[in-house]
């Protein structure tokens, strides 16, 4: 599994950096999520939005998410809906943004799995929050290079 670093929570002075991934022409959803971060708590220098061709194109948009970028979680705003769509393209998307999300161990909500963009940032907030109450402290423990017995 590929890990993202992760910053404390606690005590922490940054805010969460949260990531908003789109299809191009989807600019009032977009607009929509932002201002819904802004109320629970995400100041604009800590969202990173970034849009894509096509609904197909959100699974790789969210893995460059996962993979270059240091946001803490994604919300991906998408029209595809898990629960009422049977397409391939839906089953494609799901089953691509989820993988992303275990194998990264990276936070993505997918919007069309909510009744609303609002439900879905404020799930998006809670799971990046429990993601790092629930991380264990890893130690910093520095190998004594002057014992060399094999013991």
């Amino acid at each position: 599994m590929k890990v993202k670093q992760r910053k404390e929570y606690e005590g922490r002075s940054e805010a969460l950096h949260v990531g908003v991934l789109a299809t191009a022409g989807d600019e009032a959803r977009v607009g929509e999520a932002v201002a819904l971060l802004r109320t629970l708590g995400c100041a604009d220098e800590d969202m990173v939005v970034h849009k894509v061709p096509g609904e197909m194109e959100l699974v790789l948009g969210a893995r460059y998410f996962a993979e270059y970028t240091d946001v803490d979680g994604l919300l991906v705003l998408s029209t595809t809906n898990p629960n009422h769509n049977t397409s391939a393209l839906a089953a494609t998307v799901v089953q691509g943004v989820n993988m992303i999300s275990i194998d990264w161990n990276f936070p993505i909500i997918l919007s069309s799995a909510y009744s609303s963009v609002a439900e879905a940032a404020a799930a998006l907030m809670q799971m990046v929050g429990l993601q790092i109450l629930m991380e264990p402290e890893i130690p910093n423990i520095t190998p004594d290079t002057t014992d060399i017995s094999f013991s």
